[in-house]
């Protein structure tokens, strides 16, 4: 039997007020690293890989086999760590299919200039709405649930005893959606608090979310 429930672990950031989970197939040691952190600091300029490191520390210790580090959405509050850990620990890189529409935005907001690709090629794979993937023998679906921006994704990982669903902030901590960043408009706003309303209606009693943020 493929289906199971998938074992999470959760690695917060103080500096950021944001989580970042380890999601491992039970039946094997097989992994997805979910909405990474790397750490920055704003007054000196410079990055640093303090929060991954941990992530990798935990990863070797246990021998686990990274197969997938995930992004549920382009993240504006701290910078994501997926290509340093997916060069020391391997994976594909993946996010919603809408990151092309962020990249537009963005691109032009940073002047990001020609070199600069916006057609998500930075991505190993494109997840659209209804895609299934595999974590081991863990199942997982995508969901389009568009709320910080409109590339955001939700993960409905498992099944048995009840799936995980990992969002960000289509459904916070606090249970309050946020506001799209990236064409923002209030149209987009109502229609994130709507999102979120649906996600937990057509989530069974069994369901445990796991938000990745407090906000």
């Amino acid at each position: 039997m493929r289906q199971s429930s998938p074992e999470v672990y959760t690695f917060f950031d103080e500096a950021t007020n944001a989580a970042c989970h380890i999601v491992k197939d039970p039946a094997s040691n097989a992994v997805a690293i979910i909405d990474s952190i790397l750490d920055y600091d704003a007054a000196a300029g410079r990055t640093e890989t303090t929060h991954a490191d941990k992530l990798i520390d935990e990863i070797t210790r246990n021998d686990w086999q990274v197969a997938w580090i995930l992004e549920t959405h382009v993240h504006a509050d701290h910078l994501s760590a997926a290509p340093y850990l997916a060069e020391k620990l391997g994976g594909k890189i993946a996010i919603g299919a809408n990151i092309t529409a962020v990249q537009k935005v963005f691109g032009k907001i940073f002047n990001a200039g020609t070199e600069f690709e916006m057609d998500g090629s930075q991505f190993d794979r494109l997840f659209a709405n209804g895609d299934v993937f595999d974590i081991g023998n863990l199942n997982v679906k995508v969901m389009h649930t568009p709320g910080h921006t409109p590339a955001c994704v939700t993960y409905v990982i498992g099944d048995a005893g009840g799936p995980r669903v990992i969002t960000r902030n289509t459904r916070t901590i606090s249970a309050t959606p946020r506001a799209a960043l990236a064409t923002a408009s209030r149209s987009r706003a109502r229609k994130s608090k709507g999102v979120s309303k649906s996600l937990s209606k057509r989530c069974s009693p069994r369901v445990v979310l796991c938000p990745a943020s407090r906000r």
